[in-house]
């Protein structure tokens, strides 16, 4: 067993199994914490129990089946009708003693942590055999959310038969993953004030931040002011480096997924339960195995499972909503990242009877998996060793906070407030002060390696030349009486014949319900963040939404036109979903802050993330503002395609 050690068993004598006498090698583990088997039957009594109670459970399996065949509507109608107290209660009188919580075998760890078990003998065995039997999962009330969420789909499928590896999902998860990252740093160098609150968030999970042990401010931290750019390099350099290094991890699970598709799909018909899989099929499968498990912790997952850690984590945020507020909006955004990282692993984990032999192959071909994971990541490395270098003597340049000597507010954005003179010309600065920013950065990154960072990552980044600025002031689009800001708002909208007579099939506004053609739009318009005239609209090209006055307004506040008086307040988040709801979006709630939304009605492939506000479930307008953005990128989408019902 030479993975024993990772269970918390001694490393010494692994190898001492003695097959005649299975027991002591247990015994001499019981102290560890190594769980004793209820019996140590010989080979033979082991193939007869087997064959017995295979039998038994096929049997039982077939009546029940018969069972649901003929009445299963009747049994979930009137399981439906009960309240929750009552399917307990129906529960425990089927199965006596059955474990309360979800997860029990976690919970049954840690209360042995504090009493461990005598002699290698759990008082919990029915916990550990039966981890899908209790009463919380069992009296799960499925419909509580309006929206599947991870939690939930995760209980249902413990009683679920598993169906095959499924790509195409895995696929569509970790490409809205690498969209979102790709998008984080286009906004990281495009938008002045989404580049300070990320780096002000970043700095405040600094170890930095926290006093000495004399209760002193830390000396490398932001309020000593001969170390404040330090602290600031230090916290852009990391920052930079994670934001590239995730865009690249995701990028490569992604293009390993595709390669397995594209097995899958080449050796469907050859695949069988009763064979192995072909062997180019099943290296792939192990690289992207590799791929997964190349930054976790094998003493953890062993133990406690990836997915098992963060699904009790969710289920404790699901049980005390409270616990919120004791998680910052990164946290949460990591918890994501992790969940994401979980549900795929956790999808290869159960891609059976394959799966229980990877460990082993995996061994077998270990030197080629690394050298060619390696060679993956190996731009990665090129980053994280030289972002050193590449950020240092920028922390003036790139600190959002000026330091006591220094008056000056970096990267002041106003594109909340209203549009005047003044604060158009601090969005320019802003701007500029940003721009300058990176062009050192890229400077000095090309100096060192020979390339800007961009370019490092394979060329599927956008240009900078790409970026939205805001252009010169101009003083014709603020001095407008009240009667030429209507004139201009009817002639804004009415090149999409809001209020025409016409009938032609082209100009009738198309229902949510229809096939709705955007593949290919995606670049056609872009949301300026500080453009004053709305842009240009092929209406031939782009589809129409017809939707109420709830939705509209959500929709006007995501795609604000500058040159607007008012500003506007914030969406729900909930309008937000009921919106994307509307458009044709299957919307899901993944682990943490994360919402997928996967377009079912839309002739696009890509899907969409959005993380939900936190700590409260309103979107301000700063943030609806970014949203908007991410939609006109992914879907070309802009306020003159949704009109009122």
């Amino acid at each position: 067993m030479p993975n024993a050690w990772r269970l918390g068993w001694p490393k010494a004598a692994s190898n001492d199994f003695n097959p005649n006498d299975p027991a002591d090698w247990f015994r001499k583990r019981a102290e560890g914490g190594a769980m004793m088997p209820s019996s140590f039957p010989s080979p033979e009594e082991a193939r007869l129990e087997a064959r017995t109670k295979a039998t038994s459970i096929l049997s039982n399996y077939h009546l029940l089946g018969q069972i649901l065949d003929r009445h299963e509507a009747a049994i979930r109608k009137r399981w439906l009708k009960r309240t929750k107290k009552q399917q307990i209660l129906i529960l425990l009188q089927a199965w006596p003693n059955m474990a309360p919580s979800h997860r029990p075998d976690s919970e049954a760890l840690g209360r042995e942590k504090s009493a461990p078990r005598p002699k290698g003998v759990t008082i919990f065995r029915d916990w550990f055999l039966w981890p899908a039997v209790t009463l919380e999962d069992l009296s799960w009330k499925r419909n509580s959310s309006e929206y599947p969420t991870t939690v939930a789909l995760a209980i249902e499928r413990q009683y679920c038969a598993q169906i095959a590896f499924d790509c195409k999902k895995m696929r569509s998860i970790i490409g809205a993953k690498r969209a979102e990252a790709e998008d984080h740093i286009r906004s990281l160098r495009e938008d002045p004030s989404y580049f300070a609150d990320t780096i002000i968030e970043s700095s405040e999970h600094r170890p930095e931040r926290l006093p000495d042990t004399n209760g002193e401010d830390h000396p490398f931290g932001p309020k000593v002011t001969q170390n404040h750019a330090m602290f600031w390099e230090r916290v852009i350099a990391v920052e930079t480096a994670n934001s590239y290094g995730s865009l690249i991890n995701r990028n490569i699970i992604e293009k390993q997924l595709k390669v397995l598709q594209t097995f899958q799909e080449k050796y469907i018909s050859v695949l069988s339960p009763t064979k192995t899989l072909p062997r180019e099929y099943l290296y792939a499968l192990l690289a992207y195995r590799d791929m997964l498990t190349e930054a976790q912790d094998p003493v953890k997952i062993s133990r406690f499972g990836f997915s098992d850690l963060l699904d009790q984590l969710e289920h404790l945020i699901i049980d005390d909503p409270s616990l919120k507020v004791w998680l910052s909006a990164k946290v949460t955004r990591l918890i994501s990242d992790f969940g994401t990282i979980a549900q795929l692993s956790d999808e290869l984990e159960n891609y059976h009877p394959w799966a229980t032999g990877m460990q082993y192959e995996s061994e077998k071909v270990h030197e080629q998996l690394e050298k060619q994971v390696l060679s993956r990541i190996s731009a990665r490395q090129v980053i994280d060793s030289n972002m050193k270098y590449a950020s240092t003597g920028l922390g003036v340049l790139g600190a959002p906070v000026a330091s006591s000597r220094d008056k000056h507010k970096r990267f002041y954005y106003p594109s909340e407030n209203r549009r005047t003179e003044e604060n158009h010309e601090a969005m320019r600065q802003a701007e500029a002060e940003l721009d300058a920013f990176w062009a050192k950065f890229d400077l000095k990154y090309k100096y060192k390696v020979g390339k800007t960072i961009n370019e490092i990552v394979e060329g599927f980044l956008f240009e900078n030349r790409d970026l939205k600025r805001t252009p010169e002031w101009v003083e014709s689009t603020t001095l407008v009486t009240k009667k030429s800001k209507k004139e201009a708002l009817e002639k804004s909208f009415s090149r999409f014949d809001l209020d025409t007579n016409d009938s032609t099939s082209s100009k009738v506004a198309t229902s949510t319900r229809e096939k709705i053609k955007t593949k290919g739009q995606a670049k056609t318009l872009q949301a300026d963040p500080a453009e004053l005239e709305p842009q240009p609209v092929q209406e031939d090209t782009q589809p129409r939404f017809s939707v109420d006055q709830r939705f509209l307004k959500v929709f006007k506040t995501i795609f604000f036109t500058p040159n607007q008086t008012d500003t506007p307040g914030e969406i729900p988040w909930a309008d937000f979903l009921h919106a994307m709801d509307k458009t044709g979006f299957r919307i899901e709630k993944l682990y943490g802050s994360v919402w997928h939304f996967e377009p079912t009605k839309l002739d696009v492939e890509r899907d969409i993330n959005f993380h939900e506000p936190h700590p409260h479930s309103k979107i301000p307008y700063k943030i609806a503002r970014r949203m908007g953005r991410r939609l006109a990128r992914a879907y070309g989408w802009h306020v003159g395609m949704f009109a009122l019902r």
